[in-house]
């Protein structure tokens, strides 16, 4: 009961326990961060365009990669307008959460590129469809130069029908440095067009009048590279001597070199030897501790193994 409360904790929009995201502007400076989702719709676009630009705002655009192809003439008007184009992947599937590694790639990766190509600079950020998250979708953003981005508060203008229900939702408690979501495709429709484009002059003034400014999202403070790999065990075969490397250390069998890089004398150098189904530590010889008891037991080593070790070249 605890694990499941936990992963659903987890995939919270605004949770920080499947890789970082945003949900209030890192400086804010008397502003106010705008963003549409499911851009760009033919019927809605046109509209919250035409209101932003009357009152001198900025918003941030995330589009459906699929329908950014369809309609490249709506993302040449967003980009004009002083507005950002972001990514919202390629197909906006609503199971994105429960893809594997290789699905979310395609549909990142897929839209990032048409909405680069398009916009003419790259997307910045990414909001994952419904804002749900698993933690395979970080190292994808990572390695495509992304960052995720939720929000402080959201209109919920696809089910609400009333514009001013949905005004006050996002006005409530406005503050500097908020970071506020409404639809573009997906807002419902009502009698004129759509609830979002109805409920915006009224979010656009509210702004104004508390003394602050409509942006867009900012660039990220830095842009993050793709994760550290990680350096795990490795098992080869060397002819007929396998040996197990982990990390700089060699731990071999009979013939392969057991001592660590260095040029201190074979007799001080410290080695990793078998012993009893672990590995156990000690100077070259040909002697071992046994697990079991704790004492020196001698073994008999074959003549040709005994002399090499008496020579110092292997433990």
């Amino acid at each position: 009961m605890l694990s499941r409360a936990a992963m659903a904790a987890g995939l919270h929009p605004r949770c920080q326990w499947v890789g970082p995201t945003m949900i209030r502007l890192p400086h804010p400076t008397d502003s106010v961060a705008l963003t549409f989702d499911d851009s760009p719709d033919p019927s809605a676009t046109p509209r919250i365009l035409d209101l932003l630009d009357a009152a001198g705002a900025q918003a941030s655009f995330f589009c459906i990669g699929i329908r950014a192809a369809r309609h490249p003439a709506l993302i040449a008007r967003i980009v004009a307008g002083g507005h950002t184009v972001e990514n919202h992947t390629w197909s906006r599937p609503a199971t994105f959460a429960a893809y594997g590694r290789r699905r979310i790639a395609n549909e990142v990766l897929r839209a990032q590129d048409v909405l680069t190509d398009l916009a003419g600079t790259p997307p910045r950020w990414m909001r994952a469809p419904v804002g749900l998250r698993s933690p395979l979708l970080e190292p994808v953003l990572a390695g495509a130069g992304l960052r995720h981005a939720s929000w402080t508060r959201r209109a919920f203008d696809g089910r609400c029908t009333d514009p001013a229900a949905v005004a006050t939702r996002l006005i409530r408690r406005l503050a500097s440095g908020d970071l506020l979501l409404l639809h573009d495709g997906s807002s419902a429709r009502m009698a004129g067009g759509t609830v979002a484009a109805a409920a915006l002059p009224a979010v656009l003034d509210a702004i104004s009048a508390r003394g602050l400014r409509a942006v867009a999202l900012p660039a990220p403070l830095a842009a993050p590279g793709r994760p550290r790999r990680r350096r795990h065990a490795s098992i080869g075969i060397r002819g007929r001597k396998p040996s197990i490397s982990l990390t700089c250390i060699q731990v071999s069998t009979a013939l392969s070199r057991p001592y660590l890089k260095g040029d201190t004398p074979p007799s001080s150098r410290p080695m990793y030897r078998m012993g009893a189904g672990r590995f156990t530590a000690g100077t070259p010889c040909h002697r071992r501790r046994t697990a079991a008891s704790g004492s020196k037991s001698k073994r008999r080593i074959p003549d040709d193994r005994a002399r090499a070790v008496s020579r110092g070249r292997i433990g």
